[in-house]
């Protein structure tokens, strides 16, 4: 027995120990500390080991009923199977798999550390063929887990399924879940957590090893009082376990807390977002299998077969990545006991769950795709957490529209800093000198008025928001004014000097004639607009206050 004692000691040392000086210390490096990071041949031969030790530890006999005056003892190799696991295995794998978790890339590698990983909180599949005991007859049936025999293994490894499954959550927030295997990743954890029995285990460990607090059913009341102690308290074991896995500091969470619900509600927000994606993408796979080029393409393959790929197989790839991620839509929901309107705000397929209530306030899901999730209340629209996230995660964009004076905004990326500067600096000027002068030109009802107005600026009603105070606008008015901040335009300046090089290169013009030939252009575009152009000049703002609900109409 101490051969197999020392075999499996030496295979832990070797392959699950090389970052145990940094099991305290989760994430965080020293100048001179080195990162050893597993490789995938690493990985594999983790995986191996980890299903032969269950193989071995799985294949004790188990307990024999006998009589009451007679009491059969488990032999020493069965006792040392039993202990193998925690006693050796445990700690060393726990800190080899929350330190490759913590720093493994973000591409399809990832799998095998994965399924590492399940192979270790899935022992009920590496049951010999001889324990009938152990295994229902059918493999392949999703509860094929009998809980009496497991949930000691559940209790004594919950920080596996919980503190890794907390580890790994965070990573689908910053995968693409439109690819094939990210997908099928993410499939694979939730099929394996989506197992009835597995989901009341977890449960039942849960509320076991995590009690609340009570106050005792007796008639008399303790002075100490325990209304001030937290809310809940860990169970022994569970502290055990947590002192000889984790770092100190350590807080656990609960698999199905309220703060982990709230983030896979935020995953299946993304979720449902790829699975649109692949939708449209699959459509469009199909409506272009059958246009003239595809099909010359597969008369050609049947000549040379191995240098074309058909559409068939990305097609194929895209309905099965689909079908992933509805799998996991619908085992998140189940393991989580997420119902489907809480989740699904804007899936194409679901547009009547727009209608929901919360307390008194109501929540619009607007008919535009584009826009985010947001309520509306008596200080107007607010975006609700859904509507933060996807802004946050760019899910969606909102429409945002300067409501100020356009010739103070900010310099934009197409716009030159120094120019808008200097061309506002010389509106002033002119506006300030000649401001009676340019508000009769435009407000004349001739010609005149009309060729002005070409150039004239109207009047704007401009209000001023205050935040995050409550919602106070001050409004003010502006006069018909000269503005030349279109000129800062990288795109007008582009074109001007594209205008430049043709009539130089063709008609050898020089630099003061181009200016004489752009005052022309500027000067018939006026009386163009004058003859055509008999809209009459706006009237000026009487009152830019308004009413509260025009003020609202103004961001839809």
């Amino acid at each position: 027995m101490w051969h197999s004692e020392a075999l499996i000691q030496v295979f832990s040392d070797f392959w699950l120990n090389q970052n145990s000086a940094n099991v305290n210390q989760l994430g965080v490096l020293y100048q001179n500390e080195e990162l050893y990071v597993p490789t995938i041949n690493h990985i594999r031969i983790a995986r191996v080991l980890v299903k032969h030790l269950h193989y071995f530890v799985n294949s004790a006999l188990p307990p024999i009923s006998s009589p009451p005056y007679y009491q059969q003892l488990p032999t020493s190799i069965d006792q040392f199977k039993k202990t193998t696991v925690l006693g050796i295995i445990q700690k060393r794998l726990y800190t080899f798999l929350r330190h490759a978790f913590h720093w493994w890339p973000l591409d399809s590698s990832f799998r095998l550390l994965l399924e590492t990983w399940l192979s270790y909180i899935q022992p009920w599949r590496y049951v010999s063929q001889t324990k009938p005991n152990l295994r229902s007859n059918n493999e392949e049936d999703d509860n094929a887990i009998i809980q009496d025999r497991w949930y000691s293994f559940v209790v004594d490894n919950l920080l596996f399924y919980s503190a890794i499954f907390h580890q790994i959550l965070p990573r689908f927030f910053r995968m693409d879940l439109t690819s094939p295997h990210n997908a099928y990743m993410m499939f694979r954890i939730t099929k394996v957590f989506s197992n009835p029995n597995l989901v009341a285990m977890l449960h039942k460990a849960e509320e076991e090893m995590y009690q609340p607090i009570f106050l005792q059913a007796s008639t008399s009341r303790d002075i100490g009082g325990s209304y001030l102690s937290p809310d809940h308290r860990l169970n022994a074991a569970l502290n055990v376990q947590i002192s000889e896995l984790e770092r100190p500091g350590f807080q656990y969470l609960p698999l199905f807390d309220r703060t982990t619900v709230d983030t896979v509600r935020k995953l299946l927000i993304n979720i449902a977002h790829a699975k649109k994606e692949v939708r449209t993408s699959e459509q469009a796979e199909k409506s272009s299998q059958f246009n003239f080029p595809t099909i010359w393409l597969k008369m050609a393959s049947f000549f040379n077969p191995n240098n074309f790929s058909g559409d068939s197989d990305s097609i194929e790839l895209q309905r099965k990545t689909r079908q992933h991620l509805e799998m996991v839509e619908n085992q998140l929901q189940y393991i989580f006991d997420i119902a489907p309107p809480e989740v699904l705000f804007y899936d194409d397929n679901k547009d009547n769950n727009s209608n929901l209530t919360n307390g008194d306030v109501h929540k619009q899901c607007q008919h535009d795709e584009t826009l985010p999730d947001f309520e509306t209340t008596y200080e107007g629209k607010r975006l609700t957490d859904v509507g933060r996230h996807q802004l946050m995660n760019r899910l969606r964009t909102a429409n945002v529209s300067y409501q100020g004076d356009p010739d103070l905004q900010p310099v934009r990326s197409f716009e030159n800093g120094f120019l808008v500067q200097n061309l506002y600096n010389i509106c002033c000027q002119i506006n300030n000198q000649c401001s009676t002068t340019i508000h009769n030109l435009y407000y004349r009802e001739d010609f005149l008025g009309r060729v002005m107005r070409a150039y004239i600026q109207p009047p704007l009603c401009l209000r001023d928001f205050y935040s995050p105070n409550k919602l106070r606008i001050t409004s003010m008015s502006s006069k018909p004014h000269i503005s030349l901040r279109l000129f800062a335009s990288y795109y007008i300046l582009f074109r001007l000097l594209l205008l430049y090089l043709i009539l130089y290169l063709c008609y050898d013009i020089s630099f003061i004639t181009y200016f004489i030939i752009l005052f022309l252009i500027i000067f018939f575009y006026g009386i163009v607009h004058g003859i055509f152009i008999k809209q009459p000049a706006k009237p000026p703002p009487r009152n830019c206050s308004g009413s509260f609900e025009d003020l609202l109409s103004n961001f839809e």
